[in-house]
């Protein structure tokens, strides 16, 4: 089985600073409580809640495909949007550069339906779409994804009025 997950990631760490984050993401949250990487990362993510995990230099949100089927961008950071549904060969990621929407990609079965703007430097000779996502989850992050610890601490959030 492969991984079903979807995501946003931002290359500043925003823990603590959950005004912040709330504002790039247009989402209310509350936290909720503490949980593992392995928990925040499994496939799947229920509606109204999202598992965030900070790195020292980034944040990354797992939450349901719905919130991360647009690209997001914000002024002050780069994101990476995702979704990556390997069971169902479905992908789709976005990338923005403080503002600016600089790529995005949508992929079904092998077959592209959307593509905007040019190549980034992690498609260049990548053939593999999972694999193009990992990377940039780890460039976005500033850590390689398959390095994150099963049980660093991750955080559930719940989406208020969702």
């Amino acid at each position: 089985m492969g991984f079903n997950i979807s995501g946003i990631v931002i290359n500043r760490n925003l823990e603590n600073r959950t005004e912040e984050l709330s504002k790039i993401l247009d989402l209310d949250l509350d936290f909720e409580r503490e949980i593992g990487f392995e928990t925040a990362s499994e496939n799947g993510k229920d509606e109204g809640i999202v598992d965030i995990y900070y790195s020292d230099n980034g944040t990354l949100v797992f939450a349901e495909a719905d919130l991360c089927l647009s690209a997001y961008s914000y002024p002050d950071a780069a994101i990476f949007t995702f979704a990556l549904f390997e069971t169902s060969m479905t992908f789709f990621y976005a990338y923005s550069n403080y503002g600016v929407i600089i790529r995005s990609r949508i992929e079904s079965e092998g077959n592209v339906l959307e593509e905007e703007g040019e190549k980034l430097e992690a498609e260049i000779g990548e053939e593999d779409t999972s694999e193009i996502i990992i990377n940039l989850i780890e460039k976005t992050l500033g850590k390689a994804f398959y390095e994150i610890d099963t049980n660093e601490k991750a955080f559930r959030y719940v989406i208020r009025n969702s």
